[in-house]
């Protein structure tokens, strides 16, 4: 049973692992298809894109020069870029060139979530310290709220370069979309997909509103239904048992850094996990 608090969002803190997959499968499980999930390492981050993140180090900064700032970076990106893509997109296809960038660890107005509850309780599990005081946080994003929302105050051709974009494969599909003064946070994926978006079933959230944060988007939409529903923030402790439960059932399922990540650099990383559990279960006998 979902209880209601004081946020705007609904949080619900859990104290064992046992209880997070329960409640996965009481308010989630039945409707997979309209939930994303993120999963982060600190359980008091709000959502934020690494572009935001990033800027936000500054003591001061005006939100106004995002859009700015992303054009420089995709400017100066394709241009060295073509170095080493074989196949590069269209230059005009914005959606392909930020994806590429946000692949490779670059800052950009996309934030990573996943489309398994289980992929993104991993990410926010993986290699953490244990410490009973610190949490993370699953988030889960109802889709079909937040698409709603968004588009409804939208001119019917702005609504149509959003829900062709999975098949259309139109470079300036996304232009005027992105120009538009309304909140709008919407979930897309590339038409061309990386191996490891594929392998943690990724999907990208992307906010197109002017002079605001992802965060401030988020909030200024839902203010408009008061639907508590539609974004979702579960809370764990990191202790040494809860960590050693979720990466049991995460090896059982195959989730593991080897998987989510293909190639040498993947498989070697998924020691930490091996060594992690190793070392717990001998302490345990």
């Amino acid at each position: 049973m979902i209880r209601n608090n004081k946020k705007w969002y609904h949080e619900e803190p859990l104290k064992s692992w046992c209880e997070v997959v329960e409640y996965f499968n009481d308010n989630c499980k039945n409707n997979l298809n309209k939930w994303i999930f993120r999963g982060q390492k600190k359980g008091e981050r709000e959502l934020e894109t690494s572009l935001e993140r990033i800027l936000k180090r500054r003591k001061e900064y005006d939100i106004a020069d995002f859009r700015k700032i992303e054009k420089k970076i995709i400017w100066n990106f394709k241009r060295q870029s073509k170095i080493y893509l074989h196949n590069p997109p269209l230059d005009e296809d914005y959606l392909e060139w930020i994806s590429i960038i946000q692949h490779f660890g670059g800052p950009t107005r996309l934030l990573d979530w996943t489309y398994s509850f289980f992929v993104a309780a991993y990410f926010a599990i993986h290699n953490v310290e244990p410490k009973d005081k610190n949490t993370c946080a699953i988030w889960a994003l109802d889709v079909e709220w937040w698409r709603n929302e968004s588009l409804n105050p939208l001119s019917e051709e702005l609504k149509r370069s959003y829900l062709g974009s999975s098949t259309n494969k139109d470079p300036k599909r996304f232009d005027k979309l992105l120009e538009s003064s309304e909140p709008v946070v919407l979930h897309v994926t590339p038409f061309y997909m990386f191996d490891r978006l594929s392998n943690q079933q990724g999907v990208f959230t992307i906010c197109t509103t002017k002079n605001k944060t992802l965060w401030d988007t988020l909030k200024e939409l839902q203010d408009r239904n008061e639907n508590k529903k539609a974004l979702l923030k579960i809370t764990m402790p990191l202790t040494k048992d809860n960590i050693k439960n979720a990466l049991d059932d995460f090896g059982n399922m195959n989730i593991t850094r080897s998987s989510l990540f293909p190639g040498l650099d993947g498989y070697a990383q998924s020691f930490i996990d091996f060594a992690i559990t190793y070392s717990t279960n001998k302490r345990d006998k």
